[in-house]
């Protein structure tokens, strides 16, 4: 099944009230057996299309109807925008298709935002770390090769990256991209990216368990353990924000929570952000490394 004979079944179908299969056959030299396998795949991915029988029925698409944006890819979608617009403005099918593609068009986003219809991620980072995930974002909807200057621990190395996911974890920001040097897929820390700059070059993003191939490169999360603390009244909010409503009890000695995360440093340092309006009841090696922390830090200022 080829792409673009369905995309085109789909393009004549939203240009034209109604068309038959021997029409759709003609158009697009296969079988009228094939055509209802294509309108069947079309049926599946939600586009209302509807069969009108006998002498004078064929395929056609409730006028109602609008594709949503996720349907296409940005450079899909740019590309289509394209060819569409360089017809002749006379064009009455043109027309029709140029305004049901400009009504896909999705509201411009802030630059410090990295979002999708269902996810939007605002960036509160450094100038320079947001540059590089502007950059890397632009790369990944345009499937651009990208050029780096990355930042070992003890030398520097020029890397070709395919870059296909940006991943934030435990306040770092990643991005996962297949290495040309290496042949394989490797999680670069955006920090650690000196220089950067985007090519001319198209590839084409690799199929298959993105999340899989980012968990076997990260290092082991710590085990989640239960800890309990009490807090006052003036960060309720904060706390519900952070653990959940559901964390949160009512008892006769105040406020409290009890959640089951990994006792690490981002929860050490997660909870020092509240100063002495929260207290950690348990376990006692999480009232250990809180004592550490901050006794390590007073050394500082002596």
């Amino acid at each position: 099944m080829q792409n673009s004979v369905l995309l085109g079944i789909l393009m004549t179908l939203l240009g034209n009230k109604q068309v038959t299969s021997a029409q759709l056959a003609e158009k697009y030299e296969v079988s009228r057996r094939t055509i209802f396998r294509y309108v069947d795949v079309l049926c599946q991915a939600e586009i209302p299309i509807y069969a009108n029988p006998g002498r004078h029925g064929g395929f056609g698409i409730i006028d109602s109807y609008k594709m949503t944006s996720t349907f296409f890819t940005p450079t899909e979608y740019n590309c289509l925008l394209s060819a569409v617009k360089s017809y002749s403005q006379k064009d009455a099918v043109a027309t029709l298709l140029l305004d049901k593609l400009n009504a896909l068009s999705r509201p411009q986003i802030p630059d410090n935002y990295l979002a999708t219809d269902q996810l939007v991620v605002e960036m509160s980072v450094t100038p320079a770390l947001l540059g590089n995930i502007l950059v890397l974002k632009n790369a990944i909807c345009k499937s651009l090769v990208v050029n780096i200057d990355y930042q070992y621990e003890d030398t520097s190395a020029r890397r070709q990256i395919l870059p296909h996911t940006i991943l934030y974890r435990n306040a770092i920001w990643y991005v996962n991209a297949y290495c040309r040097s290496k042949q394989d897929f490797r999680l670069f820390v955006i920090n650690r990216i000196k220089l950067i700059n985007t090519t001319d070059e198209i590839f084409t993003p690799q199929q298959g368990n993105i999340i899989k191939s980012i968990s076997t490169q990260l290092p082991a999360v710590v085990k989640a353990e239960e800890f309990y603390i009490s807090f006052t009244q003036d960060v309720l909010s904060e706390i519900e924000d952070w653990l959940g409503t559901d964390a949160i009890m009512h008892t006769r000695a105040g406020l409290v929570a009890v959640a089951t995360l990994p006792i690490d440093r981002a929860l050490v340092a997660r909870i020092l952000t509240f100063g002495n309006s929260v207290k950690v009841e348990s376990p006692d090696r999480l009232k250990i490394a809180i004592i550490k922390t901050i006794t390590q830090s007073l050394d500082n200022y002596k």
